[in-house]
């Protein structure tokens, strides 16, 4: 149903609607019982203009959250896909969306590395954490680089992580190398960093273990990583 490169898949809490996010501007709404050989959407919306970059469900499963590069977050209804609310105020791309898993608010992290947190009741920006090692500006191909990849809160929702790219020397090239930051969430003050040295790939995605470890999916010119942290080392 997309026109270009889907980037973004979310279940409803029910697991009887899917919802993909593509590079074509549109959020797309499809059965997951409708045959496979010929799906039709049940629902299309044009929602952002460029690429729409992260999409995520809220814990309730009531509320869908998108970003892309228009820079807007947005907030849809997910029984009727009727826009709620548009947030604006981040200056670079929006890489990526997360909901706190118990009140509510939302983060959206950008291609700076500033990560913004909103109380999507009113619209205010509660907190806006620093994650500028993040990004890169190339001045010889003129380009920015890097950007918010992934976010996850630890268990016990204290520490803010982020996951993205650093020592990017020739973009274009993909010459770069993973990094996760940590946050102290209410001081929002930055409190560690793990560099992956001679890893030439980007940390996509980072997730927390039960076991109590951080993993990163780590991917690019080096091949397919799986790249696990201790957080209280270094």
């Amino acid at each position: 149903g997309h026109d270009s490169w889907a980037r973004g898949i979310e279940f409803s809490q029910d697991g009887q609607i899917v919802v993909t996010s593509g590079c074509d501007d549109r959020l797309l709404f499809w059965n997951v019982a409708d045959e496979a050989e010929s799906p039709v959407p049940i629902r299309d919306i044009h929602a952002h203009e460029g690429w729409i970059r992260s999409i995520q469900l809220s814990p309730n499963g009531t509320f869908l959250a998108s970003g892309g590069n228009d820079r807007i977050v947005k907030i849809w209804n997910m029984e009727d896909g009727k826009l709620l609310h548009e947030f604006t105020g981040h200056e670079k791309d929006i890489y990526h969306v997360m909901w706190h898993p118990t009140d509510g608010t939302l983060f959206s992290g950008d291609l700076a590395g500033q990560i913004r947190r909103w109380n999507i009741e009113t619209g205010e920006v509660i907190a806006v954490y620093d994650g500028k090692d993040l990004h890169t500006y190339n001045s010889g191909q003129k380009t920015s680089y890097g950007g918010i990849r992934g976010m996850v809160l630890s268990p016990d929702n204290t520490t803010l992580y982020a996951c993205g790219l650093h020592k990017a020397t020739n973009p274009f090239g993909a010459v770069q190398e993973p990094l996760v930051l940590a946050f102290n969430l209410e001081s929002k003050e930055l409190v560690k960093k793990w560099a992956v040295d001679g890893l030439k790939a980007i940390a996509w995605r980072i997730q927390y273990h039960p076991q109590g470890f951080l993993f990163c999916v780590c991917g690019g010119g080096a091949g397919g990583y799986l790249t696990f942290i201790k957080p209280g080392e270094d």
